[in-house]
């Protein structure tokens, strides 16, 4: 016999969708810098200079680049008073994941109340996966280096969207993670009737992301469903080791793919090295050396 919970949860899917929708809507556009970095970058003649000036026009996103970029993660280099001097000390791509860390930052800082995260809780595991990606693309898979770091930093910004919805339905949730085999994903599908992959996947498409990182969003937590994304595999196994350095979100159940594994041929002594990195990259970034 179906339980009543879950007659409920089929008549208010469209309702749910609707909301959804509106959610999404409503999320603050991803700022036109990060996009024009990301073109400057793929540019060999392109200037440092003029993003520079780009990021100088926007008052509060040039405090919060300048906040970053004097972190203990990036001090090492000296610190910098200005954006054109961060520009030239850092280079390119150090300035593009400035620019991504200072656009989601405010976004994924907040407190989650339907997934019980606070505040910080969301931001420090998006960190976590951006560098863990980055770090691992680095050394096993270069071409997907210049994209690790921002589809780690968004890839939950789905949960930003069904985060009210778990909260207005904390009971049926608690209900059904009672069942050890289920993890907290299998939940979002059986109650909303999307997990927050899929609409984080809708998010990165609505503020123009490419379709590789859309689609490794999409499969971050199942890359065997496009085993020809390099990216989602990144993901997959960059979300593992941000939990198991204790950087976790909701989901100490997931299993890590032994396909991703092989795929990139992950030695136990260098995932102990990549999560050992991460950590301190986090700290550093946040300023807990």
């Amino acid at each position: 016999m179906i339980q009543d919970w879950k007659v409920d949860a089929m008549l208010n899917k469209s309702k749910t969708k609707k909301r959804i929708l509106r959610d999404i809507d409503d999320l603050p556009s991803m700022p036109q810098v990060i996009h024009k970095a990301r073109e400057l970058l793929a540019d060999p003649d392109s200037d440092i200079a003029e993003i520079a000036e780009l990021i100088e026009t926007d008052q509060s996103m040039a405090m919060r680049v300048m906040r970053l970029a004097n972190a203990p993660y990036y001090r090492r280099l000296g610190g910098v008073s200005s954006v054109r001097e961060a520009s030239l000390a850092l280079g390119m791509t150090a300035l593009t994941e400035l620019i991504t860390m200072a656009s989601t930052s405010k976004i994924l800082g907040g407190k989650l109340q339907g997934y019980q995260f606070e505040a910080g809780a969301l931001w420090k595991h998006s960190l976590a996966v951006a560098f863990g990606a980055k770090f691992i693309a680095q050394d096993k898979c270069p071409p997907m280096a210049t994209y690790a770091f921002s589809t780690g930093l968004i890839h939950d910004t789905g949960k930003l969207i069904l985060d009210p919805i778990i909260f207005d339905n904390c009971a049926d949730f608690d209900q059904l993670m009672e069942d050890p085999n289920l993890t907290f994903q299998d939940a979002e599908k059986a109650i909303i009737g999307y997990d927050h992959a899929e609409i984080a996947a809708v998010v990165s498409k609505k503020w123009h992301f490419p379709s590789l990182i859309v689609d490794a969003i999409y499969c971050h937590h199942d890359p065997s469903r496009n085993r020809k994304n390099d990216l989602a595999h990144l993901i997959h196994i960059a979300d593992q080791l941000a939990i198991w350095i204790g950087m976790n979100t909701d989901e100490l159940t997931l299993e890590l793919c032994d396909e991703s594994l092989e795929r990139f041929e992950l030695a136990h002594e260098e995932i102990e090295t990549y999560m050992e990195n991460i950590a301190e990259a986090v700290n550093r970034i946040c300023g807990e050396e």
